[in-house]
């Protein structure tokens, strides 16, 4: 009979003895008996040593991939997302964008830069109304007095801008805000602040900004970028003295159009919407 371990077989045999010497024999052993016994012995030993080992190194690996695996998850791998009904709907999408330095939306209050915040915080916020069959898939909301059976939620992305342009309408409390007190203002400000940190911690961007400074180069009159005189005097401690942040990088970014979109195919009517919600569509 066979007995085998993976790498090698350890066969074992029944002795024939003669039956007229079976009492010859009887009680005794011969040296060749004994020496086959004694490696029959040790074989079996052996064998149960490398059983011993081999399921010693499988659960080895096993732990050392269940680490491997808790502390590294690629792409491929990502856990399911909570539902959405805009997922599920298919307005999900993915696109790499570049982000690009905006003059507007880095200049002080106007009716130019109001009416571009407007545009970027929807017609409505991002607040929609869904019918009870999505409702009952999502944390429970107010029910909408406009249409009986629908429920009133918030679009992560709108509800995270207002909160941007919020902290950015309190550098100009005295416009925005004349008749709140110091507290609603510190009150709203400090909630906007956490969901933000939040919020980018989630999201967790990858993309690598860069230190630099524009007059390290100049364009030569072949069009060649070439590096100035300035930056080739000095060294790599006054380079990095006299240089900046930069994060125009392309990044993974959603399709916000397709949300835009999505968003307005499930609005809730703005006038309504202020009333309802004291005219804050996304202060809690």
């Amino acid at each position: 009979m066979g007995i085998g371990n993976g790498c090698h077989t350890v066969e074992t045999e029944h002795l024939l003895h003669d039956d007229a010497n079976h009492e010859a024999e009887k009680g005794s052993i011969s040296r060749e008996n004994r020496s086959r016994y004694a490696w029959e012995t040790s074989a079996k030993a052996l064998t149960v040593l490398n059983i011993f080992l081999l399921i010693a190194l499988v659960s080895l690996w096993g732990v050392s991939s269940v680490t491997i695996q808790q502390k590294c998850v690629p792409d491929t791998e990502l856990p399911a997302p909570p539902y959405s009904p805009i997922r599920e709907d298919g307005y999900v999408r993915y696109a790499n964008k570049r982000f690009t330095p905006s003059k507007l939306f880095q200049s002080e209050t106007s009716d130019e830069v109001e009416a571009a915040w407007n545009k970027t915080l929807g017609s409505t916020d991002g607040v929609v109304q869904l019918p009870k069959s999505i409702a009952s898939r999502l944390h429970r909301s107010i029910e909408s007095f406009v249409e009986p059976g629908h429920y009133i939620y918030g679009v992560g992305m709108f509800h995270q801008l207002h909160c941007l342009n919020r902290i950015r309408r309190t550098f100009y409390a005295d416009k925005f805000f004349p008749n709140e007190t110091k507290d609603d203002l510190n009150f709203h400000k400090n909630h906007c602040f956490d969901l933000l940190r939040q919020s980018i911690l989630c999201a967790g961007d990858v993309s690598m900004v860069y230190w630099w400074n524009q007059s390290y180069t100049y364009t030569d009159a072949r069009g060649h970028e070439q590096y100035s005189q300035r930056y080739l005097s000095m060294s790599n401690a006054e380079k990095a003295r006299h240089s900046f942040a930069y994060w125009d990088v392309e990044a993974r970014c959603h399709d916000t159009e397709a949300i835009y979109e999505w968003a307005e195919k499930h609005r809730l009517d703005v006038g309504v919407n202020q009333e309802l919600l004291g005219g804050s569509t996304g202060d809690p």
